[in-house]
């Protein structure tokens, strides 16, 4: 936070990063002032020859808004080569016992000649505490040392009266939890206890698995867990997600990811196949040795002991209306090794087509509509870029969770940039916090400017028929207002139509439909209703007496995505509708 107090004069140089040749006093305010710990800001002066010259001596007093005040004097006052004068910069230092925001005010002055004064706030927060260490699978000497794996992706949380923090490891198995309020009784930190079950893991250190640690040391705690597999445990895993998707453009993209996991190191000869929606085509892709059938891609990407990331860029047709959903199916298969679980060789991923100046959005792998007869879990992906024209220095996302979804089975899988998060049980809030990010804007590169993060988590058992589950994120780039992303709706419908009628035989042509539109692949005498419902869930047509699936009239209707259902005597056929008048 740079601010300035109004004065002719010159650019200061030096130490500051100042953008624009704005002249005053200057106070860089670190943002993180925390009670009870002594925290310090940067202030210095530039300004022109007048009243006050070079080898002048400037002094500095601080009004702090807490009824304390700080004097700096005996500051010199020095010359650029064209004349500009300025004060180099220098800490002032305070502590604060009580939260909250304080206006604070910073005088400059040349005794008798000349003053100058700057009005600023300071937010001080509890949040200054922080955890940070290594995640390590021993090699079998039960010793911590680099010949050990040091596994990306292991979620850690931590524990304390009030909130819950987490994160993942990244490169060389590192975490670094930030923001943790200091100012709390206890504070427990452990490897996600599902995350070692789900991988047949135990503890070497701590034996207990668990790091029970002092308040008094808070604020930079450090610590290392080594691990140790039980047995042989072996996992090839895959998820990923997807964005950018726009009418007429290659921009659209999925991201994948594949995992090969073994406890005795043995790499996987990995087989992926990617299904995606027959409305898009391959643009071009990372994965090697691929070849594209249909609207499948197949690839051998060799040997995996580890995490690969693979790309594939798609284009959409023109005209294709904003929302349109796309689907898309990973699978990853091996034979050098007999998988453990097995579960996690599938992932589906859902996206959808974007307006071009919505560059943050929120999705999920899931359709709208998911099984009521199933406790769904649904993997979440907040996609953010910096599309100013100046870097994003923090960057945090605030997430509330819908009350029909388990609080308690939420974890962190990825995210782009080393981050933590916290979790306030009593509203319910997810705050994904992204300190020092530095994100360069979209002009410098589009690829760099782009950042994501992605967890997963389950709805309550037991939810009933028509039960909607929402979600919106707000994003925060440094002290800009909130960015909104769309709002994703997943509603509970029964599903599993295709065990009752071969709904491949059942097609709705043309796509898009402009007038009207033909069902084929079923006798109209077995159809008792069709209903047609867009993707907020809402029901936009209904016919109960249908003699003709011929020429169906929707001419009323806006353009954009529906499910058309085809209700019988035995059950219901849902099938997409795209509509473009």
């Amino acid at each position: 936070m740079l601010k300035r107090a109004l004065f002719t004069g010159m650019f200061l140089l030096g130490l500051l990063s100042v953008k624009a040749q704005i002249p005053g006093i200057y106070h860089l305010d670190s943002m993180d002032y925390c009670t009870n710990v002594n925290s310090s800001s940067m202030v210095a002066w530039v300004g022109t020859a007048g009243p006050i010259t070079t080898n002048d001596i400037m002094d500095f007093h601080v009004i702090w808004g807490d009824a304390s005040y700080s004097s700096y004097p005996g500051h010199t006052i020095y010359a650029y080569p064209n004349q500009s004068l300025y004060v180099s910069s220098f800490y002032i230092n305070h502590t604060y016992s009580t939260p909250g925001t304080y206006p604070i005010k910073i005088i400059a002055e040349v005794t008798g000649v000349w003053s100058d004064t700057l009005f600023d706030t300071i937010l001080v927060t509890n949040t200054c505490g922080s955890f940070s260490g290594q995640v390590a699978i021993d090699n079998g000497d039960a010793v911590m040392d680099w010949n050990d794996l040091y596994p990306a992706g292991t979620p850690l949380i931590l524990t304390t009266p009030t909130l819950t923090y987490g994160t993942v490891t990244g490169m060389y198995g590192s975490y670094n939890i930030q923001n943790v309020d200091h100012n709390l009784a206890s504070y427990s930190l452990t490897v996600d206890p599902v995350w070692m079950g789900t991988n047949s893991l135990s503890y070497i250190a701590p034996a207990s698995g668990i790091y029970n640690i002092n308040p008094s040391q808070v604020m930079n705690w450090s610590g290392n867990f080594l691990l140790t597999c039980n047995g042989i445990y072996n996992d090839l895993s895959t998820n990923g997600y997807g964005f950018g998707f726009r009418a007429g453009m290659s921009t659209g993209y999925v991201l994948i990811d594949v995992n090969s996991f073994s406890c005795d190191g043995s790499p996987a000869n990995t087989n992926v196949s990617v299904t995606f929606d027959p409305l898009l085509t391959v643009y071009q892709t990372s994965f090697p040795s691929h070849i594209v059938t249909g609207n499948t891609i197949h690839s051998n990407i060799g040997s995996l002991n580890g995490n690969a990331q693979y790309i594939v860029f798609f284009t959409v047709p023109g005209l294709t209306p904003a929302s349109t959903p796309l689907l898309f199916d990973v699978n990853v298969q091996t034979s050098s090794y007999t998988e453990t679980y097995t579960a996690n060789n599938h992932f589906s991923i859902q996206s959808e087509v974007r307006n071009s100046w919505d560059p943050n959005d929120k999705s999920t792998n899931v359709g709208p509509f998911i099984d009521a007869n199933v406790t769904d879990e649904i993997y979440y992906n907040v996609r953010f870029q910096n599309m100013g024209n100046d870097d994003a220095y923090n960057i945090y996302i605030v997430d509330t969770i819908d009350a029909q979804l388990d609080l308690s089975t939420f974890r962190l899988v990825a995210q782009s940039h080393p981050g933590s998060y916290s979790i306030d049980p009593a509203t319910r809030i997810v705050k994904f916090t992204f300190p020092n990010i530095n994100l360069v804007p979209q002009s410098v590169s589009d690829p760099l400017s782009q950042g994501y993060v992605r967890y997963k988590i389950k709805e309550n058992a037991g939810l009933p028929m028509g039960s909607v589950i929402e979600n919106t994120a707000y994003i925060y780039f440094d002290e800009n207002a909130p960015v909104i992303t769309n709002t994703t709706q997943n509603t509970n419908a029964i599903l599993g139509t295709e065990d009752m009628l071969d709904e491949k035989s059942v097609t709705i042509y043309p796509q898009p439909a402009s007038s009207v539109f033909t069902i084929e692949g079923i006798d109209a005498a077995s159809v008792t209703g069709l209903t047609l419902v867009d993707m907020n869930g809402k029901v936009k047509m209904q016919l109960k007496n249908v003699s003709s699936l011929t020429g169906i009239n929707i001419q009323d209707l806006p353009n954009g995505m529906y499910l058309v259902n085809i209700n019988t005597n035995e059950n219901t056929i849902s099938k997409k509708l795209i509509i473009n008048h």
